[in-house]
């Protein structure tokens, strides 16, 4: 029985690194520091169905993916930790504090934050290095800059679309026990 569990656990995991994936490409929209896409939605979902450990290897293989796949590999690493980080984190406090309606949207509104700031970090970084119009700190402080309001419309996409899928992931646990 154990080793059907495991298995069970690994297809489960591999199917929600794909929909991470999947639900990402699927609509993404281009702008100057990367694009905006409808994925982070299922980092949140992940974390519901997975619990930590299991989504934050999907929700940052899934994501990285997507970059490695696209060609913005210099996006791929910081990607893998900030996607990560933001099952980590909304895992993290809904195994503390239950996972009450209020409490997912605590846990999903913090890991935003996370990815809005984990970015804008990165993009410093990402400008100073591998853009060749960016000549000074200055230049890419303003290229970081350029992408807090995209992020900040996406998680907020994500955490809008993912709170409905609380309750009904609830009650399907609900209905499982």
């Amino acid at each position: 029985m154990q080793k059907e569990l495991d298995i069970r656990s690994i297809v489960l995991t591999g199917l929600m690194t794909a929909l991470v994936y999947i639900s990402t490409v699927m609509f993404l929209i281009p702008i100057p520091t990367g694009f905006i896409h409808l994925g982070d939605f299922t980092i949140f979902v992940s974390v519901l169905l997975l619990g930590t450990k299991r989504a934050v290897f999907a929700s940052g293989i899934g994501m990285f993916l997507v970059n490695i796949l696209s060609g913005a590999f210099h996006w791929a690493p910081f990607t893998l930790v900030i996607k990560g980080s933001m099952a980590l984190i909304s895992g993290y406090i809904i195994d503390k504090k239950g996972s009450s309606y209020k409490t997912c949207f605590i846990a999903f509104v913090s890991a935003s934050i996370f990815m809005v700031i984990g970015y804008f970090f990165a993009g410093i970084f990402v400008a100073s290095f591998f853009m060749e119009n960016v000549e000074d700190i200055e230049a890419s402080l303003i290229f970081a800059m350029a992408g807090i309001f995209p992020n900040i419309i996406q998680v907020s996409a994500a955490v809008f679309i993912a709170m409905p899928m609380v309750k009904v992931i609830q009650k399907l646990k609900r209905l499982k026990d």
